[in-house]
């Protein structure tokens, strides 16, 4: 395989078959799980990026947020594995690609389909909502396509919580830091 550094955890359960991205923080591979002898993405974070604390607890952050959110237009979150210096998040694979990629090889998306993709994303963004999740970073880079061409939601920011704070007089969400709302 050339292009593609090996990736070798412990056990040498997960084979890279090529790269899908590389971000400020991370770099993602389009992987075969050996064990269970399915093709999965796996994020990475970049050597700079492996021994800084805040990095991995974003990571670990973002992983446990995806797994919450069962949704079939959510990208899966299968597992984070630490092997040594090394964080994975192991997440479903969209073979479709991003529709960054779809643009980047095509062009403008005609008018009825980014529509149609926009629709497609909603029910994962209200169920991402509803359980108290912000997305943070909607863009291309970050809709990914099935096979078949379907929209999935996927991400590479830490997510938020949403606070539901209500009185007498008004409804309103608030981050959730940790913090009285006052």
């Amino acid at each position: 395989m050339t292009g593609a550094p090996a990736v070798s955890l412990g056990d040498g359960r997960f084979r890279v078959l090529s790269v899908l991205g590389e971000g400020a923080t991370a770099i993602v591979f389009r992987v075969m799980d050996t064990r269970l002898e399915a093709e999965r993405a796996i994020k990475v974070l970049l050597p700079n990026r492996a021994m800084v604390a805040d990095s991995r607890r974003r990571l670990q952050s973002e992983a446990r947020l995806m797994a919450q959110l069962a949704h079939p237009g959510i990208v899966a979150v299968h597992d984070v594995i630490e092997d040594g210096e090394r964080l994975f998040l192991v997440m479903e694979y969209a073979r479709g690609g991003t529709i960054a990629g779809w643009l980047a090889r095509h062009g403008p998306m005609p008018a009825r389909r980014a529509v149609e993709v926009v629709v497609a994303i909603l029910p994962a963004l209200q169920a991402a909502h509803d359980a108290g999740v912000i997305h943070r970073d909607l863009k291309p880079q970050n809709l990914l396509l099935t096979a078949r061409g379907e929209v999935k939601m996927g991400g590479d920011r830490p997510r938020r919580r949403l606070k539901v704070v209500k009185s007498t007089t008004y409804n309103c969400l608030t981050l959730d830091k940790g913090q009285p709302t006052g």
